[in-house]
């Protein structure tokens, strides 16, 4: 608790003592990111349906497009990319299961002159492994659906590292019994490429 605190601390620190030294390239249509994430998996159990916890670790690939011009003032102005990502997911507990999905998601991210740059997302796919074996799942093939938020430190104009938080939620759909769901937290750490 207090290492996250310290952590939040000193994040929000940066971006405010940042924010004014402003990089040439601004978030603008057209700019395209490739980035890659990695980070441990672990269990949100939200009804008493959802008896498993899945342990284990995800790493994900993506591309976006800037698809506004950046709106507002200040540190809160921002832009909002389309992009889409393959999801690679590996469970350790309660069983071993291996993962794979693609969805699209939509992401605004704020302060797009500064030096740190906040954002929120959200997506959704599709899910195929091996999570049949689980309560809550009958399906090999599930829905993802997806809600986060982190932080981009752009070491230069092009290259970002970020930090984040996402929300997964797994569910068939109801094309199969059981389908109480599975919801996991994915805390992570990217690096990206703007051009």
């Amino acid at each position: 608790e207090r290492i996250m605190a310290a952590i939040l601390a000193v994040v929000c620190f940066l971006w405010l003592s940042m924010a004014a030294h402003a990089h040439e390239d601004v978030l603008t249509v057209g700019i395209q990111q490739i980035g890659i994430s990695a980070g441990p998996v672990f269990p949100l159990r939200l009804t008493p349906g959802q008896s498993s916890k899945l342990f284990g670790e995800q790493t994900t690939v993506s591309w976006a497009m800037t698809i506004t011009e950046p709106l507002g003032k200040g540190a809160f102005d921002g832009a909002l990319s389309l992009g889409v990502e393959a999801v690679l997911f590996h469970t350790r507990r309660p069983a071993e299961s291996y993962n794979v999905g693609a969805m699209p998601y939509l992401r605004h991210v704020f302060g797009s002159r500064a030096v740190v740059r906040p954002y929120l997302e959200g997506g959704g796919g599709g899910i195929w492994g091996t999570l049949a074996g689980t309560p809550e799942q009958a399906s090999d093939l599930n829905f993802l659906l997806m809600a986060g938020a982190g932080l981009s430190w752009f070491l230069s104009p092009h290259t970002a590292v970020s930090l984040g938080y996402r929300f997964y939620h797994i569910s068939n759909g109801g094309f199969g019994n059981p389908n109480s769901g599975l919801n996991y937290n994915y805390p992570f750490i990217g690096l990206s490429y703007l051009h």
